[in-house]
């Protein structure tokens, strides 16, 4: 599992002109799996994205957490993110297959879901629109 964040002061998703998520303050996750991922490799490194001190405390120290904020989560599925560009044409072999990888982000975003319920998600497979306003810029790779 890779993910790349990005604290963001808002963010949105939409799917044929429909809008399906919109977050305000918080991180937008972009997720991508590769072969041989498990789902309590996945979990493990779930919770360290929940207690990542990424934000700004009264003195502007980067020592609060998503959770600390109560910001929002924006997960954005990302198979891209373990292309390979060793050459002019990215090859995607890393990635895991489409429905491998659909069920792992549909599971990660289910238990995602029951520690922290500020999320909303993307949509597997989809070709979406997404908009962010980056606060920072300051990111992440997981």
């Amino acid at each position: 599992m890779k993910l790349v964040t990005h604290n963001i002061q808002s963010g949105s998703i939409m799917v044929n002109h429909q809008t399906i998520a919109s977050v305000h303050q918080g991180l937008a996750i972009f997720v991508g799996f590769k072969k041989g991922d498990t789902l309590p490799s996945i979990q493990k490194t779930l919770n360290q994205l929940l207690t990542l001190r990424v934000f700004p405390d009264s003195n502007g120290k980067t020592n609060l957490s998503i959770q600390d904020i109560q910001g929002e989560l924006l997960y954005v599925p990302n198979f891209t993110l373990y292309g390979d560009v060793s050459s002019r044409r990215p090859s995607f072999t890393d990635a895991l297959g489409f429905d491998e990888a659909e069920a792992l982000f549909e599971a990660s975003f289910t238990y995602l879901l029951s520690l922290y319920p500020k999320i909303q998600k993307g949509s597997f497979g989809a070709d979406m629109k997404i908009s962010l306003i980056h606060d920072g810029p300051f990111t992440l790779t997981l």
